[in-house]
């Protein structure tokens, strides 16, 4: 009997752990998101662990575009090297390019991600509009591109354009109708206090936080800018992070941009 009443109590306290493990589970996983200060793509999705390194360097950058197509997210691999980057001292260990930043990451935890994961970015796409097999007119060193929303022709072909969120797995590249954000994560100030609605895209660039707008670096003041002007809009493209946006009325708010279909300005006029 006595041993019948331990059992029970073994098995009550088993599952009592059980259920608050799931819930720190639950809480991590909800705690890696888009707009995580260490976002899922940073370590492609966990494939890597123990971050050693986290900078900017665009001297790097501007190199590894050139040889690679790089994009705003790169895969690198192992580094064996010790060497200078921009006046840091970059350590051996596993290289991922996400958002402007250089992550140094200690280990390898698993193979790569299978190409389904890849090529849904995780899940981040849905509705899945074309497939198309690119292998001959694709250039890069990785694996994969993430393109963002883009208006163009699949596979150098002059003949169509689609628009989508385009995704390049080799030896496909991937058209979807719909991007998942997570909303109840996002900072509320960025739709400019109901200025803007219908979120089209957010296009993770810290490296845009470095620059300065009055006599502060934007990641430090936390600053929400408007760029409403096509001017200011072509103007600023090519210092972002190689993910297009798509049409819209952009936001910035460190380390994000976002770009909305629709402004209350419009409206008004």
């Amino acid at each position: 009997m006595i041993m019948r009443k331990f059992t029970v109590l073994l098995f009550s306290i088993g599952a009592v752990l059980l259920f608050i493990t799931g819930q720190i589970l639950k809480a991590d996983d909800d705690n890696s998101n888009f707009f995580s200060e260490i976002p899922p793509r940073a370590s492609v999705f966990g494939k890597y662990s123990g971050l050693k390194q986290r900078f900017h360097c665009t001297k790097a950058l501007y190199k590894m575009t050139f040889r690679n197509n790089l994009r705003n997210f790169h895969d690198i691999g192992l580094n064996k090297k010790t060497e200078d980057w921009c006046g840091t001292t970059l350590q051996p260990g596993y290289i991922v390019y996400y958002g402007g930043l250089w992550y140094v990451w200690e280990k390898q935890e698993k193979k790569d991600p299978s190409d389904e994961i890849l090529a849904t970015m995780n899940g981040t796409y849905t509705g899945l509009i074309k497939k198309k097999n690119c292998r001959n007119s694709m250039r890069t060193k990785g694996k994969f591109i993430e393109f963002g929303h883009i208006t163009s022709p699949m596979c150098d072909s002059p003949k169509k354009s689609d628009t989508g969120y385009f995704v390049y797995v080799k030896p496909y590249v991937y058209i979807y109708e719909k991007k998942i954000i997570p909303r109840q994560y996002m900072p509320a100030d960025v739709d400019v206090g109901g200025k803007y609605s219908d979120l089209i895209n957010v296009v993770r660039c810290d490296l845009q936080g470095e620059q300065k707008y009055d006599e502060s670096k934007m990641k430090d003041s936390g600053v929400v800018l408007e760029f409403d002007d096509e001017y200011q809009r072509n103007r600023l493209w090519p210092d972002m992070c190689g993910e297009s946006l798509g049409q819209g009325h952009y936001v910035y708010k460190y380390p994000n941009w976002y770009s909305w279909k629709n402004s209350s300005a419009e409206s008004e006029e």
